[in-house]
């Protein structure tokens, strides 16, 4: 009965207000307790508006409006990928971009050069729209990543890749700088799994075929806003094995996938 009254008398106070020409008055709430299981177990908290008239919504904390304040927003769950070629022969020390080219770009500098009919980037390589950024009126609430290779590749050979070097992530010309450790660390979840004279003798992902292995950013999902300038980064430090020295030799041609998982935001016309 005294949370009745409560909500009576604070939807009273909002429409007072209103009424009064100072604007509208919007009350955010949600329990403690809610807040904290979402926390605890990774998920994105909702906070409660209420407005006068007893209306109650349930928002993100991070609003699909952020992305378009003048207007709706559409949030999908979706992938945002990169794909490059690593030709068979030596793995040269090197900074490989990704994300570097957009639909419609050069194959030649994501290591496609050379390959019959690849002049440019398709959808099945990249579904980014502009090089290096997110376009006006989209963004990306990015809340997994990974690594993955194309279903014919060779265990052995994506095994040298993974060892080879290095997962870096930058925004904005380098200002923040994110090293993400061994490319190792971040399994790609998706590939061909189990032994047959048809597939072979070889596993061919990276961890286990199955998109709950991958590791998730948690409590703190990775934000791309609109025109905001970014990159990942396969920093290869040198051509040989820290092993034994021996060089890099891929048997074959690898394809890798840097992909990001989350909420693609989509700015709807007026």
């Amino acid at each position: 009965m005294f949370e009745k009254f409560k909500a009576v008398v604070i939807s009273f106070l909002a429409s007072a207000i209103g009424a009064g020409g100072r604007g509208s008055l919007g009350i955010i709430e949600n329990p403690t307790e809610e807040i904290q299981d979402a926390l605890a177990r990774g998920k994105n908290p909702f906070i409660y508006v209420m407005k006068p008239g007893f209306r109650t919504t349930r928002r993100r904390l991070v609003d699909l409006q952020d992305y378009a304040p003048k207007g709706s927003a559409r949030g999908e769950m979706n992938y945002l990928f990169s794909t490059r070629r690593y030709a068979a022969g030596a793995i040269t020390a090197a900074d490989l971009l990704y994300f570097s080219q957009a639909v419609g770009g050069d194959a030649t500098s994501m290591g496609f050069g050379g390959v019959a009919g690849f002049g440019q980037l398709s959808e099945n390589e990249t579904n980014l729209d502009t090089p290096n950024q997110v376009p006006q009126g989209k963004g990306f609430i990015i809340r997994e990543e990974g690594i993955s290779f194309n279903m014919e590749a060779n265990g052995d050979d994506i095994e040298q890749v993974l060892d080879s070097g290095s997962l870096s992530y930058q925004t904005q010309g380098g200002q923040l700088v994110i090293r993400r450790g061994p490319l190792g660390f971040w399994p790609g979840g998706h590939g061909v799994s189990g032994y047959s004279n048809l597939q072979g003798t070889q596993s061919t992902h990276h961890g286990v075929a199955d998109p709950h292995a991958v590791r998730k950013l948690g409590k703190y999902p990775r934000i791309i806003k609109p025109l905001q300038n970014f990159n990942y980064i396969h920093k290869v430090p040198r051509s040989t094995r820290a092993t034994n020295g021996a060089a890099w030799n891929l048997s074959t041609d690898v394809l890798a996938r840097v992909w990001l998982w989350g909420e693609q935001i989509d700015k709807i016309p007026e």
